[in-house]
């Protein structure tokens, strides 16, 4: 299967997933009186969704050389923006926030693992959302420690992401009247993660904890002075830190690889699920 039809099975997924989102709800996302501690909220649950799910273990592909690629789809609690949503628009419901796409991975001599997660831009229920995530991860039991009787790896990642919606403010910014503008969030996250699993050959149980940063910016465009926050700023940036726990499993049979995730930080829950192929 080419790599054309993996990206086009990827955003197919991925559209789905937000899809299926999108139709819990009433009406567009929108914000109202967002103050500061709101935002720092907001950023955590989207940092969450943002961080690396590619529901990769801590084996590497091969001794010398592998290869992975197929597709991942997931979605992360949203209690706080949900919370904050229904104020501005009591019928919409937010229970969670989808993240999927394509994924892959290669493995060179000495360990070494690059992996990717990449969501082409998708538009749905008036949305817009894309993001990219790199990884390189080094499997010390290959190499610099192999006489340890199970996988150990050191994984150091960065994922960026780009959410676009649009929504109407009637508030004092506006002089009481409804005006239309665009709303962006741009958020990145980078984290450091240890991972360990037993050594089997088609069953591999994974566990890992990791130290997470990031940050997130949400600005309103369109008009001079229309602004949702409980300020006259029409931006605001948030940087949270947080610890992570994952668990996750993967099961290889021949050339199908099949996986699931989870995964806590910021406070947040996510859960991802993978179907790939490899060698």
């Amino acid at each position: 299967m080419g790599l054309q039809r993996w990206i086009h099975i990827g955003v197919l997924v991925a559209t789905g997933c937000i899809a299926m989102s999108g139709g819990r709800a009433a009406a567009a996302p929108a914000f109202t009186n967002l103050s500061q501690t709101d935002f720092d909220a907001i950023g955590k649950e989207l940092s969450a969704n943002t961080s690396l799910h590619n529901v990769m273990g801590a084996s590497s592909l091969g001794s010398i050389f592998g290869f992975e690629i197929g597709v991942v789809a997931g979605v992360a609690s949203t209690k706080e923006i949900e919370r904050l949503v229904q104020e501005a628009s009591p019928t919409t419901e937010v229970p969670f926030i989808p993240h999927a796409g394509l994924v892959g991975a290669v493995t060179v001599p000495f360990g070494i693992t690059a992996e990717l997660a990449i969501v082409p831009e998708i538009t749905a229920e008036g949305a817009k959302y894309s993001s990219f995530a790199g990884a390189v991860k080094w499997a010390l039991s290959d190499e610099l420690i192999p006489v340890i009787p199970f996988n150990l790896a050191v994984r150091g990642f960065m994922a960026n992401s780009e959410f676009k919606f649009s929504q109407t403010i009637n508030n004092a910014s506006t002089g009481d009247l409804p005006v239309n503008v665009n709303v962006a969030y741009d958020g990145n996250v980078t984290g450091l993660q240890l991972l360990a699993s037993p050594k089997l050959p088609v069953f591999e149980p994974y566990i890992g904890v990791g130290y997470l940063s990031a940050k997130g910016d949400l600005s309103v465009t369109g008009h001079a002075s229309a602004s949702f926050f409980d300020s006259t700023a029409q931006s605001a940036t948030t940087k949270p830190t947080s610890s992570q726990f994952l668990a996750g499993v993967n099961v290889s049979l021949l050339l199908l690889k099949l996986g699931a995730e989870y995964s806590t930080a910021f406070g947040t829950s996510t859960y991802t699920a993978k179907l790939s192929v490899g060698f």
